[in-house]
């Protein structure tokens, strides 16, 4: 078996992600629309606690400028600001419970799913046929049973997370929409903009990503045949040799990784650059070009400090993603190449030419077993 190419360009990725989501949805079925439905009430919730925020800036004094809002100010006078903290706090509370429901269906999902991968990638190799499965290296099977389908697990676990964060967009751009269409088609422009300058650096970080993988498992599978043919290298006083051309590969690891620590650590300092820049020129747009109310603007700052957290968030889990997403697609690839070696299925017994018979038949487990087959005579004919 030749290991197959792996994807260099985040189209290439974006792919193999489709891939990954198609087979989610049919291992996990409606529970997936379930996690959904609580990602999207959180998001709803979050947007509604930005909106209660506004009176209670505004009890504060913040105002300016006429707020918006009147209705929002009004409210927070009618509650005061004991009644408005209150109302915060009790958002916050169905906020944890509907962040623990999400993480804990989250998590069941990922373990039903890495059990299925599992077994599926078990199947294939059992169903090979002689021909095929004596060429496998059983190290590489047994790193992809072990180590790739738990890396695989944890892309999707890193998928609907960003599901969850993605979610949450929409409802803060309305939100935002709602108190300056104008500012908030300024940001999105400056964030689009941003996203641009990032892609290369995206580009570059999958394709050392891949090159990391693909040393870890060569290394990995080596390890295991050096092992198993332990006693052979030391008759053959090889130790040595071996000795080189092993620690060899693992300066080719150390060397991928290096690389992509420092393609991610790029990235992240560009994009912290332009997210303080974006706010810097937020603050400015809101209080002096636009002459908003106070209020208004530091609301505006926070929904968009949140926007500014969900897109780090969605960056960090793409990240992930792009870190193990090789990890599947080796998978993947070979639950494909073992199905299409599998012995083709047995519809009928095979015909004996002649009859088989059977005299004192027995066995045992081990010397001191009972037997289990003790004296068996019979005929099969033909």
């Amino acid at each position: 078996m030749t290991e197959t190419s792996r994807p260099a360009s985040p189209s290439a990725g974006l792919r193999v992600v489709g891939d990954l989501i198609r087979d989610v949805l049919v291992v996990s079925g409606p529970r997936f629309w379930g996690i959904a439905v609580l990602a999207s009430l959180l998001a709803l919730v979050q947007g509604g606690s930005l909106l209660l925020l506004h009176p209670i800036l505004t009890l504060l004094g913040l105002t300016g400028a006429p707020p918006k809002f009147p209705f929002l100010a009004a409210a927070g006078q009618a509650l005061g600001l004991s009644g408005a903290l209150a109302i915060c706090l009790a958002v916050a509370l169905v906020l944890a419970g509907l962040v623990y429901a999400h993480s804990l269906a989250v998590l069941r999902l990922v373990i039903d799913y890495g059990d299925s991968l599992r077994r599926r990638l078990y199947d294939a190799v059992m169903a090979m046929g002689w021909a095929a499965a004596r060429g496998l290296r059983p190290a590489a099977v047994a790193h992809s049973l072990t180590v790739e389908v738990s890396q695989a697990g944890w892309a999707v676990d890193q998928l609907l997370r960003a599901f969850a964060s993605a979610v949450q967009v929409p409802v803060l751009l309305a939100v935002a929409v709602m108190f300056s269409p104008l500012f908030t088609a300024l940001a999105l422009a400056v964030g689009l903009g941003g996203v641009a300058v990032l892609m290369p650096l995206n580009r570059r970080a999958y394709a050392l990503s891949t090159r990391f993988a693909a040393s870890n498992r060569a290394l990995s599978a080596e390890v295991a045949d050096e092992l198993a043919g332990l006693r052979i290298l030391k008759v053959l006083g090889a130790e040595r040799l071996r000795a080189v051309a092993f620690f060899a590969q693992v300066e080719t690891l150390r060397r991928a990784q290096i690389d992509q620590a420092r393609a991610f650590a790029r990235a992240g300092r560009v994009q912290t650059l332009l997210a303080t820049a974006i706010a810097a020129g937020a603050v400015w747009a809101g209080v002096e070009a636009m002459g908003l109310a106070v209020a208004d603007v530091l609301t505006l700052l926070l929904i968009f400090g949140r926007l500014a957290q969900m897109a780090l968030r969605l960056q960090d889990h793409w990240r992930q993603i792009v870190r193990v997403l090789p990890f599947y697609e080796a998978v993947r690839d070979q639950i494909r190449a073992y199905s299409a070696e599998a012995e083709p299925p047995i519809e009928t017994a095979p015909v004996l030419r002649t009859a088989l018979r059977l005299v004192g038949v027995g066995y045992q487990y081990s010397p001191s077993a009972p037997w289990a087959i003790r004296g068996l005579t019979a005929e099969i004919p033909a």
